[in-house]
This record gives C-alpha cells, structure tokens and sequence, in this order.
C-alpha cells in the first residue's frame, strides 16, 4: 500500500508527535510505502523534523500562515502525483483536503485528538459531519479513547464509533542526564524529597496554575516535595505563564526550566507526572511517562481516565480543583507507587506505538 499522512504543521504538540512516530513506526513493522505530508512551511531545525525516519517520504507544501485555498490545489496535485490507497488525516488537514479527497475518490482515516466539540467551531462541525454521513466510505473518524469517541457520538452521530487508543514509542535518555540531576538535586531538600514533573504547553487548557496552588499548600504543610514544570507559554505576551510564575511561592522547589527536547532525563529523575488539564484527548506525555515506569496523577480530565489504574499506575482526582487534586497527592506521598517494573508492563500491552501502528495498518487495509 502507498499511505499518506497529512498534517497541517509540524510544531511540537501531542497530534504531531503522534504522526511522526507512527510513520516511523509504520516504516519499521511493514513494506508499505509512507508519505508524510506537511501543509505548513517546515525548517530543518525543527525538533520533529529532525526526527522523521529517512525511510519516510517527507514533503511540505510551504503553506504560510493562516487559512489558504492555493493548498487545496496542491494536496490535490500530491493526491494525483503520488496516488495512495489509504489517506491518514491528522488535524485541521481535514479542512484543507476533504475537497480533493471527495474529486480523487481516495479513502481517509480522521484521528479525532481530542474532544470532538473542541477541535472546531459549529460551522466547520457541520460541514465535517456532512462527509462523515454523506462519505462514509471516503471520511472515517478514529478516537483515539473512550472519552473522545463519546464526544466524537454526541457531535457527529451515534454510529461512529472506532477507536484506536493513541500510542507512543518507549523515550530514551540522552547525555544530558547528568545536567538534569544537577538541576533537579538543586531542587531537592534533601534526597528523600519527592520529585513531581509536569511536561507540556503552559496554558488555560492545561491548568497549570492549579498545579502550581497545589504545591504551594503542599508546601505551605512542610511536605517533603519539589515540582519541575517542563514546557513554555506560546503566546505572544505570555500572559499566563506570567501569572503561574507570580503564584509561585517557592521558586527554590517548584521550577520552571522551559521547553525540552530530552524529557526522558526529566522523566528518570521523577517519582510521579502531574497532569492537570480541564481535558484531554488521552494525554500522549502520560504514555511518555508510562514508558519509564513513572506514575501518572491526573484531574478527571476525560483520556487520562481512560488508562490510569488506580493504584497501580497512577490516580485520578475526583474533580478539577485544588482541594481534590491535592488529595490524590497526598495519598501518593503516604504510599508512592514504585512498582515500574509494573506500570511498564501494562504500558507494553496496550500502549506502545507498535501496538497502535499495527491497529491503524489493519483499518486501512480493511478500507481498500
């Protein structure tokens, strides 16, 4: 089979993270043919594209900022150039090549990433649920978790109802490692302290401020505790991030060391991964974390449910606040979960991207 995956940028973030890996991955398990398709401008430099396998066949189609009719030529230049059998949609590429995959009759896998009623506004729901009932055999949507494909029923219709739950490749530690045990003992009290990791955007959607409230009180109790927040504010002003950082009561145990690329370091010196968002699709950096042993402590934020076993790899708060949250903490620091060995072993039964690439392989042949 020739498969094309289509993406519209190639920044870091969990969607994108996600194709990169599975067609990696997808070189690696099988014979088939694999495009990758960015619609946006990509540099060299970017961390991603530095990661894409040379077994891959890279393209980008320069599109600049903002919405673009000229690239809906060009996807359907590509579609007519390289003729795949199977079309793998991530992101708002739907938008952009629904049009040319409706005139070359191409059939298209749609992995919804997170809640359906937060991926677009009404409009361009409608208009996504028209191809999904009008095109059923040239439109499918994926949810990548039980919480998303209930969302994916409520917005699009009762009978879409697949599910691949998401997938990642094992990290790897780098030789940063050293630096980072310096930077995390300056952390520390002492070396009983528990060490909490946070990765990802500092945003509203993520809650970082209620992480940070949380270890002020954790704190502010004399508990024995520090929290390295890995991640940054892509905004403009920056004004969120600004106000977590003003919250901060103890900057000499809770830190902000801004974005990584070598989380694997990060994850080896952690005891737990703290991961607060108001939702989330499935929450790519909690697999991430899985994948070397580490614990996950999440707010009931819909994906995290979803894989977390209690007691075993993590927990769940019971709602999305301070006072809950801090209680799943507390039950953590009187009983931590160290039992990697475990939580690894659950993760490479149901969570590796080979176990998810092998899933979408055998969706695709079905649609032919």
């Amino acid at each position: 089979m020739k498969i094309l995956h289509l993406l519209t940028s190639i920044n870091t973030g969990g969607a994108e993270k996600f194709c990169v890996d599975i067609c990696n991955t997808q070189t690696e398990i099988s014979e088939n043919d694999i495009y990758l398709c960015v619609l946006d401008k990509v540099n060299d430099d970017q961390p991603l594209v530095q990661m894409i396998s040379p077994n891959v066949n890279f393209i980008s189609l320069n599109k600049q900022d903002g919405y673009s009719l000229k690239v809906m030529y060009k996807i359907f230049k590509l579609l007519s150039k390289i003729n795949p059998d199977i079309i793998h949609i991530n992101g708002r590429a739907l938008i952009y090549s629904s049009i040319p995959i409706l005139l070359k009759r191409i059939p298209s896998i749609y992995t919804v990433h997170t809640m359906a009623h937060k991926e677009y506004n009404k409009y361009l729901r409608s208009y996504i649920k028209i191809l999904f009932h009008l095109f059923p055999s040239l439109f499918m949507p994926v949810a990548i978790s039980k919480s998303v494909n209930e969302t994916v029923k409520n917005i699009y219709g009762d009978t879409l109802d697949t599910i691949i739950f998401n997938g990642s490749s094992k990290l790897t530690t780098t030789n940063k490692m050293d630096e980072v045990s310096l930077e995390i003992s300056a952390l520390k009290k002492d070396k009983n302290t528990l060490v909490f990791l946070s990765v990802g955007r500092i945003s509203r959607e993520k809650n970082t401020l209620l992480l940070i409230q949380t270890f002020n009180a954790l704190l502010d109790e004399g508990q024995n505790v520090c929290l390295c927040i890995v991640g940054y504010d892509g905004t403009e002003d920056q004004s969120y991030y600004k106000e977590c950082k003003n919250e901060n009561k103890y900057s000499k145990h809770i830190k902000f060391v801004g974005r990584k690329e070598n989380i694997a370091d990060y994850l080896s010196h952690a005891d737990a991964f703290c991961l607060t968002s108001h939702y989330e699709g499935l929450g790519l950096v909690a697999l991430e974390a899985f994948s070397m042993g580490l614990p996950v402590l999440s707010t009931p934020s819909g994906g995290p449910e979803d894989i977390i076993v209690p007691d075993i790899n993590g927990y769940i708060s019971e709602q999305i606040n301070v006072e809950n949250y801090i209680k799943i903490l507390h039950i953590f620091i009187e009983n931590p979960l160290r039992n990697r060995e475990k939580i690894i072993e659950l993760y490479e039964d149901k969570y590796t991207m080979k176990v998810c690439a092998s899933q979408y392989l055998k969706l695709y042949e079905s649609k032919q």
